[in-house]
C-alpha cells in the first residue's frame, strides 16, 4: 500500500519576485510535481511563501528536500508533516494564490494553535518553554 504524505510550510523569500519570476517558478514546480505524482498549493505575498504538498512518502521527502536547499529561501518554517488519508488538491500539480497580507502569518498562527496545548503537556521542560507557555496562556486569557 502506497502511504500518501503532506507537508506544510512558510519560508521567507530571498527576493522580491517578480510576475515572470513567479510564472517561471510554477511552471518548473508543475513539471516536477507532475512527474513525480505531487499535488498541491502555493500562496504568496510579498516576501513569503505558504505551500502544501501531497503524494507518495518517498517523493514528498525528495521535493521538500529540494524546497530546503533551494536559493528562494531564507528561511523555512516547516507547519505539517504527516500522514493523509486522502489527497485535497489530487487535480492540481500546482495551484497559486496571490495572498493579501496576514493571511500567510495567519495560517502559521493556526499551527501554533493547534500545537500550543500539546507543548503544555510536556513534564519538565526547559525554561524557554516555560517562558513561551506563560505567554500563550497570557495571551489567551485576554483573548477569552
Amino acid at each position: 500500500m502506497r502511504i500518501t504524505k503532506a507537508i506544510a510550510y512558510i519560508s521567507r523569500t530571498n527576493k522580491e519576485f517578480s510576475p515572470q519570476d513567479l510564472d517561471h517558478l510554477l511552471i518548473e514546480a508543475r513539471n516536477y510535481n507532475q512527474a513525480h505524482d505531487i499535488t498541491g498549493v502555493l500562496l504568496h505575498n510579498p516576501g513569503f511563501f505558504f505551500q502544501y504538498l501531497e503524494g507518495p512518502e518517498h517523493t514528498i521527502h525528495e521535493v521538500y528536500a529540494r524546497i530546503e536547499t533551494a536559493r528562494s529561501h531564507q528561511i523555512i518554517m516547516e507547519l505539517y508533516n504527516d500522514k493523509v488519508v486522502q489527497r485535497h488538491f489530487s487535480s492540481w500539480h500546482m495551484g497559486f494564490c496571490r495572498s493579501p497580507q496576514g493571511v500567510i502569518q495567519e495560517l502559521s498562527h493556526m499551527s501554533w494553535v493547534a500545537k500550543a496545548p500539546t507543548i503544555q503537556e510536556y513534564q519538565n521542560p526547559p525554561l524557554g518553554l516555560q517562558m513561551l507557555i506563560k505567554y500563550w496562556n497570557n495571551m489567551a486569557s485576554k483573548a477569552a
